[in-house]
């Protein structure tokens, strides 16, 4: 039974769940197995409890009761043969322990997870793969394509990824890594470039590149040039940027400062009118700008009546 957890554990759910299912799917089917370096106290056996050994065939039950004890049961027969052997290390993978600090070096990429970021050692591979074709095709891609590791496997926190990338300094600030998923999309992690290098810290396993983010943010949703807003008490305005994210965003009346409320859910942001702080019955003129995470600006300017 698990009533609460810290919010700082939310993201250890992954790991209570097939989360490789979940992740391409969204269907959430919970493992009955108590995972390794899961601290969610919701289980009460011991790291591994509830695998179960088959040796021929075996009836298994298993009960799902709710706190007012309703209980729902399915049972059915399993069949197994014992095998005590260890493991076999896949070719070209190595060994990572959970419990030790790891490196790996190859083809101008360097790996580093520290001991814990993973729930259980695992077999680790990392290579040059054949580049994806973007949903995106205006996305500047400046690096190879590298599989990292397996992305169906969640990690209990960051490792560090670093990679070697010959940018013209003049583009060096628009540089930001990218998870780039199997369908094509982008998903930009950041990270700065330093001595031709560019680093992040991650908590995915994946296949990642470096592009250039040279795209401004968009302002979207914002009334007509000369519109009549008296009526009116507040006005709403979305903002976006689909790599880098939006960093800040600034906006004044007639020269004055204005705040606003955001839903970064939402990508909105609304500005309520104080009727202290605006004349009414003439014009005024709003200017917003909006950066983003590699400091492209997009800015506009609307007159209206209040």
């Amino acid at each position: 039974v698990c009533d609460r957890y810290p919010f700082s554990q939310t993201r250890h759910i992954n790991s209570t769940m097939e989360y490789d299912l979940h992740r391409k799917s969204s269907w959430s089917v919970l493992r009955l197995v108590r995972p390794h370096g899961n601290p969610i106290p919701m289980y009460k056996t011991p790291e591994g409890g509830g695998q179960i050994a088959l040796d021929g065939e075996s009836r298994i039950e298993i009960i799902l009761e709710d706190d007012c004890g309703n209980a729902t049961e399915i049972a059915f027969s399993a069949t197994g043969v014992a095998d005590d052997q260890h493991a076999v290390q896949p070719e070209g993978m190595v060994a990572v322990d959970n419990k030790k600090d790891f490196s790996l070096s190859t083809d101008g990429l360097t790996v580093t997870i520290p001991k814990g970021a993973l729930y259980a050692p695992i077999f680790y591979k990392q290579e040059i793969v054949a580049p994806i074709v973007l949903r995106n095709p205006e996305v500047q891609v400046v690096s190879d394509f590298y599989k990292v590791g397996d992305e169906s496997l969640p990690l209990f926190s960051a490792y560090r990824l670093t990679m070697e990338c010959d940018i013209p300094a003049e583009m060096k600030r628009y540089a930001t890594l990218a998870l780039v998923g199997a369908n094509g999309s982008i998903s930009p992690v950041g990270g700065s470039v330093k001595d031709g290098r560019i680093s992040v810290s991650t908590r995915a396993f994946g296949t990642y590149c470096v592009v250039l983010d040279v795209t401004p943010p968009t302002i979207k949703s914002l009334f007509a040039d000369g519109a009549d807003l008296s009526a009116r008490k507040s006005f709403t305005v979305g903002i976006a940027d689909d790599m880098s994210g939006v960093a800040s965003f600034t906006a004044t009346i007639d020269g004055k400062w204005i705040i606003f409320e955001q839903n970064v859910v939402r990508g909105t942001i609304t500005h309520y009118f104080d009727k202290n702080l605006i004349e009414r019955g003439v014009n005024h003129e709003l200017v917003i700008k909006v950066t983003d995470g590699r400091g492209n600006v997009t800015e506009r300017r609307r007159t209206f009546k209040y």
